[in-house]
């Protein structure tokens, strides 16, 4: 139910987006037409990502984390940059009592629309993401030891922002993310290669 209505509150953010005026008030010309070389922005992310024990059987829905973006433009239309994020430990089933993710990737931002308010725009990525498992201590896990793992991913999505201050801006994006392996240890692994996450962003240009 949570996912269901975090969803729908995307849905509101981005409608948002869309219905705002391609002018401000007093202003000759949109924002928009300004073009900035540098961004930078930080995001609260909710991946639907899970987890599968070796039985198969589900062992985690879903993480919550932040995640910071810095983008160099080259031109209205392109930028590149980098970007990581951190999801939020979290304790599932009898054996684990962490779980942590880190991903950092490199990033390509093609701006759709950069001469109107929204913007609209698709990110192209890929990275490497980190798994950090630490167990409890009972008698069947004496013998697991904590431990991480990476795995490369790849990223595709599309985006939408506009501006709410001056060259600060808001905005909403979904992305896809695809790891070619779904191993991460003899205990674990992803439930499945792709996973769907939205993100609430903010940020600046200059």
């Amino acid at each position: 139910m949570k996912k269901f209505y975090f969803i729908l509150f995307l849905f509101a953010c981005v409608g948002n987006l869309f219905s705002a005026p391609l002018y401000r008030a007093g202003e000759t010309k949109s924002p928009a037409t300004d073009f900035y070389r540098w961004e930078v922005g930080a995001d609260y992310i909710y991946s639907f990502m899970g987890l599968k024990d070796r039985f198969g059987s589900n062992a985690l829905r879903g993480a919550q984390g932040v995640g910071v973006r810095a983008l160099y433009n080259l031109t209205p239309y392109i930028g590149v940059g980098a970007e990581g994020s951190h999801f939020f430990g979290q304790s599932f089933g009898n054996f684990v009592s962490k779980y942590e993710q880190d991903r950092a990737g490199v990033l390509l931002k093609l701006t759709l629309s950069p001469d109107v308010s929204p913007r609209v725009y698709g990110v192209f990525g890929i990275g490497k993401s980190r798994h950090r498992f630490v167990y409890r201590k009972t008698p069947a896990t004496l013998h697991w030891k904590n431990g991480t793992s990476s795995a490369t991913y790849l990223q595709a999505g599309l985006g939408a922002e506009t501006d709410i201050w001056k060259n600060f801006f808001i905005g909403a994006e979904g992305d896809f993310n695809y790891h070619p392996t779904t191993s991460l240890n003899f205990y674990y692994r992803l439930k499945r290669k792709w996973a769907f996450s939205g993100r609430l962003r903010i940020g600046v240009r200059f």
